[in-house]
């Protein structure tokens, strides 16, 4: 590598000539190793435009330099342009002879997991890996960051184990790879690990506590936020995160409080603040509070999509639907690829009785996203309602799958069969809805009186009568 020929302060002197340079839109001549190290210098510090600009410069100098163009490749893979990062590795050393050394595997290695060819590209890797004499913990650790990047957490975790008793800091990277996965035990446990090294990390007592609280051990996860607070008290990131493990489990009360006290204190006030605390207002069923406390957002950030959707489902909550219209519309305005916003405003759309807006929406919505519950369940009411019960039952059982034995869901299920002349398979869902709540039966009977259904006597039959 050029730092290994040459002395740093020359490679800093090219730099800053470059710099110069440029601010006279004028291109020095500088030899290929400087080209290398002003290249190198603008990704370490993100700077991925200017980067491609000196590459461009470079090569304007030094046309087709095989070295060159492998920091271009490196450039397209940051800007997740893989398939021309492959072609111009290819042509570096295919047409200019190029030496497949380390970088050249590790960046083509990249590339080809971008593209999704993780076989190919776990080939590649495994011979930089071959290549590798006392740079192997850089390798593991470089191979396994890219790992990381594109979401192949198992690799990530293979890579690191190799090379954690060298570094026991990698233990966070390994347990957040483990929380990705949805693995909260053995999260948990190198979490653990990791504190024991370093117990004074608040973002690992809070990860911790991100852990504890997916498996619903909220002692737990509540201890290890107040560890975090307590390494740093003041700080907005850990504060927010104990108000919103508050209201995982609905104590909006002790969340409101937290709020609070970060808007008397210095801590610098945005539009989230407010935010949150309208949301913690709704859920309270203070609608004018909350109102208020998104208005103040509004100052804050005005026109922001996320205050403009908050307001939007107070709106929808208090059945103003025209009005929550009009700000889902707005919010979407400004972030139209919003599924979350798109979805609100298929459901505000079936309110307004525009079922065939609230259809599309929901389809394109599920399009993108096959897993969104809540496009379902817009179907399945714009279905029912229309009479249309066999595309009613289908997104119904679609929406089962997804969610398990939700009882409302199953009691939707239930009056479907039954409106489709299955009154064994209605009876069967109708008891397992029941058996998980009773207000299933009301239910129930509140679906078959809006489409003029008479089950009196099917309810007898079941032999279960509502709490």
């Amino acid at each position: 590598m050029y730092s290994d020929f040459y002395q740093e302060e020359d490679l800093k002197a090219s730099l800053d000539q470059y710099t110069r340079s440029m601010k006279h839109n004028r291109v020095a001549y500088f030899e290929v190793h400087e080209f290398e190290f002003i290249v190198d210098h603008y990704l370490q510090i993100g700077d991925v435009a200017l980067a491609e600009k000196a590459v461009n410069n470079a090569l304007k100098i030094h046309p087709n330099n095989p070295d060159i163009l492998r920091r271009l490749a490196q450039i397209y893979n940051s800007q997740r342009r893989f398939r021309e990062a492959v072609q111009i590795l290819n042509k570096a050393f295919e047409s200019f002879g190029a030496g497949k050394d380390v970088d050249y595997y590790l960046i083509l290695g990249e590339a080809y997991l971008g593209l999704g060819k993780a076989n190919r590209s776990q080939d590649l890797f495994a011979k930089a890996v071959e290549m590798a004499d006392d740079d192997f913990f850089e390798i593991s650790t470089s191979i396994a960051a890219i790992y990381q990047q594109e979401g192949y957490h198992q690799e990530t975790i293979r890579f690191l184990k190799t090379i954690v008793d060298e570094d026991p800091s990698l233990l966070f990277e390994i347990a957040f790879a483990y929380l990705s996965l949805f693995d909260f035990e053995h999260a948990i446990e190198n979490f653990d690990s990791y504190i024991r090294f370093y117990p004074y990390s608040a973002d690992a007592w809070m990860y911790l506590s991100r852990a504890y609280s997916s498996m619903e051990k909220y002692d737990l996860a509540e201890d290890a936020m107040l560890y975090a607070v307590a390494i740093q008290p003041t700080n907005e990131i850990y504060l927010k995160e104990m108000a919103i493990l508050y209201e995982t489990q609905e104590l909006y009360i002790e969340a409101l409080n937290i709020y609070q006290e970060m808007l008397q204190s210095d801590i610098s006030v945005d539009e989230d603040l407010f935010i949150s605390i309208g949301n913690i207002s709704f859920q309270l069923n203070q609608f004018e509070n909350a109102q208020k406390n998104y208005q103040l957002a509004n100052k804050i950030a005005p026109g922001s999509p996320k205050v403009l959707y908050s307001m939007g489902l107070l709106e929808l909550e208090l059945e103003n639907y025209l009005k929550a219209k009009s700000f889902l519309l707005r919010a979407l305005d400004k972030d139209p690829e919003n599924v979350e916003y798109q979805s609100v405003l298929a459901q505000i759309y079936y309110f307004l009785d525009e079922s065939e807006k609230a259809e599309q929406l929901a389809l394109k919505i599920l399009d993108v996203n096959p897993f969104f519950i809540d496009a379902w369940s817009v179907l399945v009411d714009v279905y029912f309602y229309s009479k249309q019960y066999r595309k009613a039952l289908a997104a119904s059982l679609w929406s089962n799958r997804l969610i398990g034995e939700d009882w409302e869901n199953l009691t939707k299920i239930a009056a479907i069969y039954w409106l489709i002349d299955k009154p064994e398979k209605a009876s069967d869902f109708l008891k397992k809805a029941y058996d998980s709540n009773a207000a299933s039966l009301s239910f129930f009977l509140e679906y078959m009186s809006e489409v003029n259904q008479n089950t009196e006597n099917f309810i007898k039959e079941l032999n279960i009568t509502a709490k």
